[in-house]
């Protein structure tokens, strides 16, 4: 049941992001952190690795998902 429930988020998520003109430059970044969250809880831990890369470089300030951001990407190589 959660499985899905995080398959459905990332399904949700991606979505999202593929609508590219109506994300405003705080929004990306956000949805890209919580995309990698859930491709996290479902193991694809690779994959929310590019995730969380992505959040750092395309978050224009130094705000909570860039920094959290950096830190996962921290506690997935290690």
């Amino acid at each position: 049941r959660g499985r899905r429930r995080h398959d459905a988020a990332r399904e949700v998520l991606s979505d999202a992001l593929r609508r590219k003109r109506n994300l405003t430059e705080d929004l990306e970044p956000a949805l890209r952190y919580e995309r990698g969250v859930a491709y996290e809880a479902l193991g694809r831990r690779a994959r929310a690795h590019k995730e969380f890369e992505a959040v750092y470089r395309t978050s224009t300030h130094s705000g909570a998902p860039r920094r959290t951001a950096t830190i996962r990407v921290a506690t997935l190589i290690a």
